[in-house]
């Protein structure tokens, strides 16, 4: 009997507490349903909620509420929210009816429907894609969980008349309509149907269904999407994936895939773009129409494959570009791999296309213009994934011919075959080629026959630079052989650099005009070279040049060019009207804007050049000079054969005639020649006696033996004192030039031991 009362009392208190419960949830829900007519007295309270919680401004127009079926229906219209001058939404309508049993059994909201119906939205988003709009890493809960757990707690969801008028830096985009969103729910599944149309006639149709929760197993979503003429031209955002500008392509075809949580299954893709016209760096480029066709396939748990059925492109003149055959397939054993394969194609004839991929402006300028043709005859490539990135981790590529055209910084290639390797985000590429020719013109003045090219290389990607190092490169030419080495530095946020060092083997350098960097040396230089130096062989030559790519290239102030050469056998004529020297022996040294040659040994009939040195010192100047120091050892009848078929007869005059040295003697010249003028012409130097008899025929005196120095500069002569053996003694002499009565005298003013008979004797002939 006890335990039967005890039980009873359980009973009733539990009765009486279950009672309670319902009896106070009756009197809430009494309460709220007798609220509901009167939520719009708190509409002001609640716009000023919203407006400090999220930064905008919000205004309602009307605020109401009644009790539907499974609890309450709010009804908000006329919603406006504007933030600064780059967002703007207007809402007209918009419902949600809250299932109330669902939502306290779930513990999260849940409702039988949302509708929101002619709505407007507009946006600046100029700043979109730097404005900072990462969440916090507080909390592992994403949005896509907040997403999910939204609509598939609800019913149904009906979105009408949607317009999403965005623009950026003053380009207005097409104004999207969302026709119709519907999500209607059976169960666990979610089916999915929406129309969004563009402003000038372009749609996009979506069929989806979802099993389950896409978060956990077993959950699978089957989606079918199809596009009519979808203007990518004015596409928001779609600019942004591209390196180019789409001025016209419409977008038609059908997609259909397959997902089970957490990777796709299966997936068909037809599309077409026509026509096709975008532009890069104010270049237009256009194709009537693209077509591609695309199917991916599970082979296996752990294997997928993507394949490339149709990459056809028709050109503005009817043909047809097809690089089908790519296959792509996706390991998921652990660490993710990609494998790439590809045979037999010429990717280079839609080279245009890929410059849409590149980023780096100068990089992509450069591609547009050496615009690469290579034979692809076998291409492999395996990417492994790394964290939150994708490594390469090695690829090949064998090729069976390439070409690349001349470009500003870039030399046009003979055709060339050969392999490029790819292993940690590094390329390393090497290519021969036989019988050619490379043109680089402005650089070189024609294009240079080879008999043979090597190129060996790497290309290094880095998180915010792009380095094209080019190790060795190998010339082969008639009588001519090169080996060079040098880069490429591309560096976001920064002018690309140039680095290039070259080495000339022994070569033949008469008339080799062909082989000189004319843009660099200047045409004046070259043909003057071409023309003068007839003769000759190079054992070395050096050549080195760094700078920034830039407008005016050679004008850069810290651009450093050089030439460094040893040349022998030269035979060099300074002017045509000047008498040839042979046999050179010559260091050359060139810079950008001067020159230096010292040159040794050479001979002109009986003269031998012991040294001799050209320098220009600035090309650019407006007065620029050759400066001319020879150092020469001769005699009377050949210095005067020499002075009489040069200019110097002119300045130089008859002083040979009128002054004889005898035996061989040394001759210092200094020369100083306008470049551009006939005007500053000068000469100076000395000449070096060492115990020479001297004839002087205006005097008709007979120096037993002269030593000393004479110095002349243009048409003044002068000299210390000079120890003369004259008249059977020793006497000293010194000279100089005087203007007397408006002509140049020249003075000797002698002293010494002589003999007083034989100076009369010569006195009396005079």
């Amino acid at each position: 009997m006890a335990a039967a009362k005890l039980f009873s009392r359980a009973l009733n208190k539990l009765w009486l507490l279950f009672a309670t419960v319902i009896i106070s949830l009756a009197v809430l829900l009494s309460l709220l349903r007798a609220f509901l007519p009167f939520i719009d007295m708190f509409r002001p309270d609640i716009e000023l909620f919203l407006s400090q919680k999220t930064g905008a401004t919000i205004s309602i127009d009307k605020l109401s509420a009644e009790w539907a079926s499974h609890g309450p229906k709010l009804v908000v219209s006329g919603v406006s929210i504007a933030q600064k001058d780059w967002l703007k939404v207007d809402v007209e309508r918009m419902s949600v009816a809250v299932n109330l049993w669902q939502t306290l059994y779930s513990l999260s909201i849940s409702t039988d429907e949302i509708v929101i119906e002619n709505s407007y939205f507009k946006s600046d988003v100029s700043d979109l894609l730097t404005r900072d709009m990462r969440l916090s890493q507080a909390s592992e809960y994403s949005s896509f969980d907040f997403l999910v757990e939204t609509l598939l707690g609800q019913n149904d969801v009906t979105l009408s008349d949607i317009q999403v008028d965005l623009s950026r830096k003053g380009f207005r985009y097409s104004t999207l309509t969302i026709d119709h969103l519907q999500i209607d729910a059976f169960d666990d599944i979610h089916q999915v149907t929406g129309e969004l149309k563009q402003d000038d006639g372009g749609a996009l149709s979506l069929v989806a269904e979802l099993y389950g929760d896409p978060r956990f197993p077993e959950s699978k979503l089957e989606v079918y999407i199809e596009s009519q003429k979808v203007d990518l031209s004015r596409l928001p955002l779609f600019e942004a994936t591209i390196s180019g500008l789409v001025q016209q392509g419409n977008l038609s075809g059908r997609l259909w895939a397959s997902w089970k949580y957490n990777q796709w299954q299966s997936l068909a893709m037809d599309l077409s773009l026509e026509p096709v016209v975008f532009a890069i760096d104010k270049k237009s480029f256009g194709y009537q129409s693209i077509q591609t066709q695309v199917v991916w396939n599970e082979l296996g748990q752990q294997q997928r494959e993507l394949f490339l059925r149709q990459f056809k492109a028709i050109d503005d003149t009817g043909s047809e570009i097809d690089l089908a055959g790519l296959r792509i397939s996706l390991t998921n054993q652990t660490p993710k791999q990609v494998h790439l394969a590809y045979n037999n194609v010429k990717p280079g004839k839609l080279n245009n296309i890929w410059a849409l991929l590149i980023e780096e402006p100068a990089l992509q300028e450069w591609f547009l213009a050496a615009n690469p043709q290579l034979t692809i005859d076998n291409f492999a490539l395996t990417l492994q994934q790394q964290a939150d990135d994708w490594d390469i981790l090695s690829g090949r590529v064998e090729l069976s011919e390439g070409y690349v055209s001349r470009t500003e910084v870039s030399p046009q290639m003979p055709v060339f075959s050969g392999v490029i390797s790819v292993a940690d985000n590094k390329v390393d590429f090497d290519f021969v080629s036989e019988r050619g020719e490379i043109d680089f013109r402005p650089t070189f003045r024609w294009p240079i026959p080879t008999e043979s090219v090597a190129i060996k290389g790497h290309f290094d990607t880095f998180a915010d630079s792009r380095h094209l190092v080019f190790d060795n490169i190998e010339f082969k030419m008639d009588g001519v052989h090169v080996r060079a080495q040098g880069n490429l530095y591309f560096q976001q946020g920064f002018t690309p650099e140039i680095s290039v060092q070259a080495e000339l083997l022994e070569a033949d350098v008469a008339k080799r005009s062909l082989y000189f960097p004319v843009e660099e040396m200047g045409v004046e230089l070259v043909e003057y070279l071409d023309a003068n130096v007839t003769a000759g062989t190079i054992d070395y030559a050096k050549f080195n040049l760094q700078g920034r790519l830039v407008d005016n290239f050679m004008e850069q102030p810290d651009l450093t060019f050089e030439i460094q050469a040893h040349a022998k056998d030269l035979d060099y004529q300074y002017q045509p009207n000047f008498p040839k020297l042979d046999h050179l022996d010559a260091d050359l040294y060139f810079t950008q804007n001067a020159m230096y040659v010292s040159a040794r040994n050479a001979y002109y009939q009986a003269i031998e050049v012991k040294q001799a040195t050209a320098r220009i010192d600035d090309f650019s100047a407006a007065n620029a000079k050759l400066d001319l120091a020879i150092l020469a050892r001769t005699d009377t009848n050949s210095a005067r054969q020499y002075i009489n078929t040069s200019p110097l007869k002119e300045i130089v005059g008859t002083v040979l005639e009128d002054i004889q040295p005898q035996k061989p003697f040394d001759v210092a010249l200094n020369l100083a020649v306008p470049l551009e003028s006939n005007d500053g012409f000068s000469i100076s130097g000395q000449v070096l006696l060492n115990k020479n008899p001297i004839v002087i025929r205006p005097l008709e005196l007979d120096i037993s033996s002269a030593s000393g120095e004479v110095n002349f500069k243009d048409e003044e002569i002068w000299s210390p004192p000079i120890a003369l053996k004259l008249f059977s003694g020793n006497s000293q002499v010194k000279l100089s030039t005087k203007d007397r009565d408006g002509a140049l005298r020249i003075e000797l003013d002698a002293s010494g031991n002589v003999d007083a008979e034989q100076v009369a004797t010569w006195l009396s002939q005079g």
